[in-house]
């Protein structure tokens, strides 16, 4: 049996959703998931890939007698929250999603980025700062707040560094500001040193109520 699973971005999303290809994997089914182009290099991270075709959406042509799940957009048919929505629709409990999201790191790239790219130091204190959000290359900048007293690392769209790569940074900031994006999945799974915790939502109090439930970080929510 053959699934196609449609939902192509956003990464949050997509790391969120893999209790929902495990399950379909455990009942039997080879599951394929297009991707959009500029993150289909999702399966050289994410540990199920061998069981889970990561495919660029461009080049996926829908293999014969395959049922389609559609979790994009799901919160349209349910009437709920968006992120429970994927899984109502398919009848499966949301709320152990973070034990199925696991992935391997590149500890090479992560050092030569931290390293040699950003020129941090061991023990040196800074912010971590993403101000990016949306899938590349539909993605927009979010005015999040910069202590010039600080030293502050903004995320960055480095050619050959994905996403993952930033997890060295990540985990040894002092302190963490982003706005809501797939980095608060990610983060949820490591053991980060920050002290303090920011998370501004983009679209406020109704962002608020979307994603604040997800997460068991200690993050203080804001928005402009």
């Amino acid at each position: 049996m053959k699934c196609v699973i449609n939902q192509p971005a956003g990464l949050g999303d997509i790391f969120f959703c893999q209790k929902i290809a495990e399950t379909l994997i455990h009942n039997d089914y080879e599951v394929y998931w297009p991707v959009k182009p500029s993150i289909d290099w999702v399966g050289n991270y994410l540990v199920n890939t061998k069981k889970v075709h990561y495919v660029n959406q461009n080049e996926f042509i829908t293999p014969e007698d395959s049922i389609i799940i559609t979790l994009d957009g799901a919160q349209h048919m349910t009437g709920g929250l968006i992120m429970k929505s994927k899984y109502q629709i398919v009848n499966i409990e949301w709320d152990d999603w973070l034990k199925y999201f696991n992935f391997q790191r590149n500890i090479k790239k992560e050092n030569e980025l931290y390293y040699d790219i950003l020129g941090l130091r061991d023990g040196e204190h800074y912010t971590f700062i993403n101000k990016y959000y949306g899938t590349p290359p539909d993605y927009a900048i979010y005015d999040v707040e910069e202590n010039p007293n600080e030293k502050n690392i903004n995320l960055e769209i480095i050619e050959n560094f994905s996403i993952f790569d930033w997890i060295k940074v990540i985990e040894n900031a002092k302190q963490i500001r982003i706005i809501d994006t797939s980095l608060n999945y990610i983060i949820e799974k490591l053991n980060v040193k920050a002290e303090n915790m920011i998370c501004y939502c983009r679209l406020g109090q109704s962002t608020f109520n979307e994603i604040s439930y997800l997460f068991n970080k200690n993050w203080e929510y804001k928005w402009n």
